[in-house]
């Protein structure tokens, strides 16, 4: 399934979050790929896990939160995108980076 196909607005208690989608069976969904990209280069790609919330047995969301117009360019990067990875920091070089299936 196309999750492009099926955009639709979001259920009431969850409207914070950007993008929902109906579906018939959230098990048979495509689930597309997503990178952050840092201004210094690094591309972290989310785990397949990071990139689709269930809210319930027929809608899905892309879990990112609408930002207030005044902030800015700015994502916020939650928990549901985090979950698997280690973060790596290098404070001499001020630096970070990630590690993959660090938190299982």
């Amino acid at each position: 399934m196309d999750l492009a196909l099926k955009a639709n607005k979001p259920p009431k208690d969850y409207e914070n979050f950007e993008t929902y989608y109906h579906v018939d069976d959230p098990h048979k969904v495509k689930i597309p790929k997503m990178r952050f990209l840092f201004a210094d280069g690094l591309v972290l790609e989310v785990p397949h896990i990071g990139v689709i919330f269930a809210v319930n047995s027929t809608v899905v969301c892309l879990p990112f939160q609408v930002t207030p117009p005044e902030g800015g360019d700015q994502v916020l990067f939650e928990n549901s995108q985090q979950k698997t990875l280690e973060i790596v920091y290098d404070v001499a070089a001020g630096k970070f980076g990630f590690g993959y299936d660090g938190c299982k």
